[in-house]
Parts: structure tokens; C-alpha cells; sequence
């Protein structure tokens, strides 16, 4: 042929999202790489993902399990009216009897005159010894999850106050609807005893007062957890102090200075041995980076110490250093699934692999340092962290192989990113709170291009409003249209609020024009997602073709 000629007709169309690239079997992917063991490593992934955080814990017999919806899904008006800045936590467990003695202090102000009362979230069922704000004892009432607090006076704007809660009991694991995250468990199914906590989406307020919504983190945490003296407790930020107390009980103390939203405020206690190294994250600048693990766990160990630094490094040369320098990063084994309790990852065995290591490694860029605001937005940590995956094997192994991972997250006909009702719907979606939310950063991509893209994901990482704080997704798509120069509410409004991808029909043909002399070639294209129950608006999505003929392509 001396030249070729193209022609598109009704092109409205997603290469990204089509039918060749992910069927409805996972065999039928279409490899570009012959690399078996990175083809094994997706079927893993594929079948480990497809809900977040499947839970076991129906073997551990020891777990309350409260089946339904959540007691307080969204925050009160008055939540918004307090700045909460300080938690200070102290724990004493009974192992014998699963109780819990606790007191904690919570430190905030207000943020309007004449402040009656302070909203907070604490699950009933704990016999509470008596509530102060500001050393006075007062009034509260708590129903369910709403635990409301009277101050003696009202507050006014940028009144400090702290309120102070004794009380004890045995805690229940409320768990979600989707089995794990309800907040503090005793339990003993890989080890012979420990004490967890994991709290996502809003399990903290069933092991401690707070105001349990990630808008409002605080600046930072005190954990103190009295424990059998033979025992380990691992925490968030820097080890403060291990106490022997001479009955047989030892109090260790963590602080975390950095902000820090309550579901990932985290201890586990357990007899653990620690294992230490070092990143030199800078030219004589060195971070602790360990693991506390049980004995009967060697391989989920030595994948902590080999896996750990380098990719600790790889994020940093992607998105900028590390947030929580200044403190630590820490991997742990524990009884419940896997969760990316800031500088503290706990995984089970099983699970703590480089993939899964690296998916709750990437969470302390995206969820620990720009946390969403609310779980409607969920996907800019969990669809953020699954992306960052397939880039982290593109690093690693080039385009073929980040193209296989792209091709391995299945999320055809899948419904909205964006949560609609979080006390209904599935937070945790694998399908798409993960996999789509990741495939949307994949178009987006491919939209603005290689350059941009990169430089929005460090834009919106370093942006100072955000930065240690909360965003939501129109946040993202403000920094994504900066740096692109066009509005992209085309691409967002399809991709995160409406549900479904496009379904085509195509064909071609060439013929020889006389006029031209020259050979033509017609593509037509065709979205037929008409059918029920996959009807869905018309997608518009930019189309990438590759025409091969005996000269070239």
C-alpha cells in the first residue's frame, strides 16, 4: 500500500473498558507478556480481591458478629460545630475475661459561640464510671452509636476543652456488614492469644469515644495498653516507653505526631518477637522500619524484611518521600484480615505478600495522608492504592506486564465509583471501590498523558490544604483539570457517578480510491449497552487504533 487513509464513524468509545480487555472469565485474558509466574501472581490477586478484607473469623468462635447497618452512618450537624485534635488512650486488658478498663481523654475546641453540647460516637454497652469536660464531672447521653456530651458552661469559638471518659467492659466486634472493621477483638486463630483492633470503616467508636468520620483528624494519639508483661504491643508512630508495673503487667506507651484519622488508630497485642531495619531515606538519614510477628510465620516474615525497604523507596521516586518519616513504618501479623493502620500495617499470614505489602504500603499516601472525607469517596484510597500496584510492576517489569495487571481487575458492569448510600451499599466493593476506581486512574492516564498524569498525582499529594487532611473526589478531578488546562467533567461525571462501561460492536473494511489513489480503510464503531440489564448512558471516551499493513503500522 502507498498510503492509507482513516476513517471513524460513530467513535464514542473506551479502549481501556472494552470486552476484549477483561471477559467475564478471568482465562480468557488476552496476555501481552508469556511471563507465567506474574500471570499466577494476577489469578492471586483476583482471587484474594475480589471483596475487601474476606473474613475467616467464623472458625474464631470468640467474635460477636452483628449482621446489618451501621448505628450513626453520617456525622451529626454539631460534629461539624468541634475541632477534635487529641486523643489519649489508655487501655488495660483482662485476657482472662476479654474486658477491657479504659480511660480516655479527648482534647478539641469549638468552632462557633454558644456551644451546648459535643457530638461523639461511642457504642453502648460499656459501663461508664463518669464523663468530665475540663476536670468538672457532667451530663451525657448515649444512644446506640451517639454519645453526647454537656460541657458546664457553653463554649465559645476557639474555646479549648477536654473531656475525659472512664469506663469498662467487654467489647464487642461489631463488624460491618461485610465481616471485618468493628474494633477491638480478643481472639487466638494464628497465635495462641492476642488483642487487635481494626476499625475501618467506623469500628473505633466500639473500643473508644471519638468522633469517629474521617473528616476530622486529630494531631495526635497517645496509646497506652497494660498487658500480660510476656507480651508485645505494637502501635502507631514512635515506642514511647515499656513499663513494668510489678504485678506481672507491663504498660507500653506509643505517640503518634503526625494526623491521623480514627480507623486506622491501632494496637495489636500478642507474644511477638520484633525483627529491625533501616531505611536510609536520604544521605545519612535513616527511618526504623519493623516487624512484629508470632513464631510459625517465617516466609510472611522474610517477605516484610525483603520486600519492605525497596518498595519503600519505589513510592517515594513516584509520589515524594514517604509522609511518615519522622516516625517510623511498621509491618505486623495478626489474627483478621489486613488493614493500613497508619505506620502500623497488620496482615494475616497468608496475605502478607509483595503485592499485599505494597497495596497497604501505598494506603500512607493515599488514605493516611490525603484520607477521603467520607466513605462516598472511598475509591481515592482503595482504587488509589490497587493503581498503584499495577504501577509499581510497570516499574519493575515495563508496559506489557503493568498492561497484564491492568487486564487482571475485572469490574465490567460494575456500578458507581462514588459510594451513593454508605449504610447500604458496599464500601468495600473489590469490583469497584478497588478495581474500577483503579481503572478510571488507567483512563485518566491515557487521557491527559504520561507527563501530566504523573504530575497531577504529586500535585494533589503535596497540595498543603490537603496534605495531612481530607479530600474528596472533586478535590482530585480540580488538580486533574489544572494541570490538563481543560475542564474534565466529561470524563468524572461518566466514570464516577454513573454506573456500567461501554459494550461495542465494530467492524472494517478498505477499498481502493481512484479519485485519491490511494487506499481507504473504515472503522465503525458502535456502543450497544441497550439491553437490560446493562442499559447506561452513551460513554465518551477518546479510542486508541493500531492499523498494521505491509509497510508498517
Amino acid at each position: 500500500m502507498n498510503r492509507i487513509g482513516l476513517i471513524l464513524l460513530a467513535l464514542m468509545a473506551s479502549a481501556v473498558m472494552s470486552a476484549t480487555a477483561f471477559a467475564h472469565e478471568h482465562d480468557s485474558i488476552e496476555w501481552r507478556t508469556d511471563d507465567q509466574a506474574f500471570h499466577e501472581l494476577i489469578r492471586w490477586r483476583q482471587s484474594h480481591g475480589c471483596e475487601h478484607k474476606p473474613a475467616h473469623l467464623d472458625s474464631l468462635g470468640k467474635i460477636s458478629r452483628v449482621a446489618g447497618n451501621f448505628g450513626l452512618p453520617y456525622p451529626t450537624a454539631n460534629m461539624y460545630d468541634t475541632d477534635i485534635n487529641y486523643y489519649g488512650i489508655d487501655v488495660v486488658l483482662d485476657f482472662d475475661a476479654e474486658s477491657i478498663d479504659a480511660v480516655v481523654e479527648i482534647g478539641g475546641r469549638a468552632l462557633v459561640d454558644d456551644l451546648t453540647f459535643v457530638d461523639l460516637t461511642f457504642h453502648t454497652g460499656f459501663n461508664i464510671s463518669s464523663v468530665k469536660v475540663n476536670g468538672l464531672t457532667v451530663s451525657y447521653q448515649q444512644s446506640v452509636d451517639l454519645f453526647t456530651v454537656y460541657p458546664p458552661q457553653a463554649l465559645d469559638s476557639s474555646d479549648q476543652f477536654v473531656i475525659e471518659v472512664v469506663y469498662s467492659g467487654v467489647p464487642q466486634y461489631l463488624e460491618t456488614p461485610w465481616g471485618t472493621g468493628g474494633g477491638l477483638a480478643y481472639t487466638g486463630y494464628y497465635t495462641s492469644q492476642i488483642c487487635q483492633t481494626e476499625s475501618e470503616p467506623y469500628g473505633s467508636r466500639n473500643w473508644f469515644p471519638c468522633k469517629d468520620f474521617p473528616h476530622d483528624k486529630v494531631d495526635s494519639v497517645d496509646m497506652m495498653v497494660t498487658h500480660p508483661d510476656a507480651m508485645t504491643t505494637s502501635g502507631n508512630g514512635l515506642l514511647q516507653s515499656i513499663s513494668d508495673n510489678g504485678d506481672g503487667t507491663a504498660t507500653t506507651h506509643w505517640r503518634t505526631s503526625y494526623p491521623i484519622a480514627t480507623y486506622v488508630i491501632h494496637f495489636i497485642c500478642a507474644y511477638q518477637s520484633l525483627y529491625e531495619q533501616q531505611w536510609e531515606y536520604a544521605p545519612g538519614q535513616f527511618m526504623p522500619v519493623v516487624v512484629y510477628a508470632f513464631d510459625g510465620y517465617p516466609q510472611a516474615v522474610n517477605n516484610y524484611l525483603t520486600y519492605t525497604v525497596p518498595q519503600l523507596q519505589i513510592l517515594s521516586d513516584m509520589f515524594g518521600l514517604y509522609p511518615f518519616v519522622e516516625e517510623k513504618y511498621g509491618n505486623s501479623i495478626y489474627d483478621l484480615w489486613g488493614m493500613e493502620n497508619q505506620t502500623m500495617v497488620a496482615l494475616v499470614p497468608s496475605i502478607a505478600n509483595e503485592t499485599i505489602i505494597l497495596h497497604e504500603m501505598a494506603h500512607h499516601w493515599w488514605g493516611n495522608l490525603i484520607t477521603c472525607r467520607d466513605f462516598h469517596h472511598i475509591w481515592l484510597n482503595e482504587g488509589f492504592a490497587t493503581y498503584t500496584e499495577a504501577l509499581y510492576y510497570e516499574y519493575l517489569y515495563g508496559e506489557d506486564h503493568y498492561h497484564d495487571y491492568i487486564a487482571g481487575q475485572g469490574c465490567l458492569n460494575a456500578g458507581s465509583v462514588y459510594v451513593e448510600d454508605v449504610d447500604n451499599d458496599n464500601i468495600f466493593s473489590g469490583t469497584i471501590s478497588y478495581n474500577k476506581g483503579s481503572r478510571v486512574l488507567h483512563m485518566l492516564r491515557n487521557v491527559v498523558g504520561d507527563s501530566a498524569f504523573f504530575q497531577i498525582l504529586r500535585n494533589y499529594q503535596s497540595d498543603p490544604d490537603l496534605r495531612y487532611r481530607d479530600a474528596d473526589s472533586y478535590d482530585f478531578r480540580s488538580h486533574a483539570e489544572a494541570v490538563h488546562g481543560n475542564s474534565l467533567g466529561w470524563f468524572f461525571n461518566q466514570w464516577l457517578y454513573q454506573p456500567g462501561n461501554p459494550h461495542y460492536e465494530y467492524g472494517w473494511f478498505h477499498y481502493y480510491d481512484s479519485t485519491s489513489q490511494s487506499d481507504k480503510l473504515v472503522v465503525k464503531i458502535t456502543q450497544v449497552q441497550e439491553q437490560d440489564p446493562y442499559y447506561y448512558p452513551m460513554f465518551q471516551m477518546p479510542l486508541d487504533l493500531l492499523v498494521m499493513y505491509p509497510s508498517g503500522d
